[in-house]
């Protein structure tokens, strides 16, 4: 099993290093889902941590629809990003239509060249979910972040298994997060979209994470 948790100050990053994190997403506003950190956190946590961080890269809280001024500034933070030695960044973006922005988002892949990229939860806002995940593959992304267009990826296992079996291993779901190795014998399958954070990390124990709701604990 793979545990990445999602970390929104330098003291979670640690705690989740500590705890036993392969690898970290790092953000703040968790609240809002998560928003670009400051250029001082990336730096500290960067130079603090022995094991891999993800950026969040989304200017603002809303919609997943940016202006010009907003791409330029998300191309800058990946450059920072990549700079300061980061592994990887997580971003996306759509059109006012809530379809991939296809153009705007090989800018971001282009930017982060070198690092990997994953899509984030924007992919759930799309109107048309195979639709996106092919254009996704098209664009050679590896990774996306999905809880299958549903609250919970809990309750969104059905297109979870969809997309699965579309990708066809060319590219891995809810990867940014973890990627659970062995069946569960409540949710029968081996994708879907795990947070574990810090304050609530117990050995052997996932949280399966909403944005609006409280994460639902299954033993493992």
């Amino acid at each position: 099993m793979i545990v990445e948790i999602c970390a929104n100050s330098f003291e979670s990053a640690l705690a989740a290093e500590k705890g036993g994190a392969h690898r970290i997403e790092l953000c703040t506003q968790l609240a809002f889902g998560g928003l670009t950190p400051s250029h001082q956190l990336i730096k500290k946590v960067i130079a603090q941590l022995n094991i891999p961080v993800h950026v969040l890269i989304r200017p603002r809280k809303g919609s997943f629809y940016y202006t010009e001024f907003e791409l330029n500034k998300m191309i800058s933070t990946i450059n920072f990003c990549k700079n300061t030695g980061c592994q990887g960044v997580v971003s996306g973006v759509l059109t006012s239509g809530n379809r991939i922005n296809i153009s705007a988002t090989k800018q971001l892949i282009n930017a982060a060249k070198g690092m990997d990229f994953t899509f984030h939860r924007a992919f759930d806002c799309t109107e048309n979910a195979i639709e996106s995940l092919e254009q996704l593959i098209d664009l050679k992304i590896k990774r996306v972040l999905s809880s299958g267009q549903k609250q919970t990826a809990y309750n969104g296992l059905s297109l979870l298994k969809e997309m699965n079996k579309l990708s066809n291993g060319k590219l891995k779901l809810c990867q940014e997060v973890v990627l659970i190795q062995k069946t569960h014998s409540v949710l029968k399958t081996k994708v879907f979209l795990v947070y574990i954070y810090p304050q609530r990390f117990k050995k052997k124990k996932i949280l399966l994470h909403s944005l609006r709701e409280e994460p639902k604990v299954f033993q493992i």
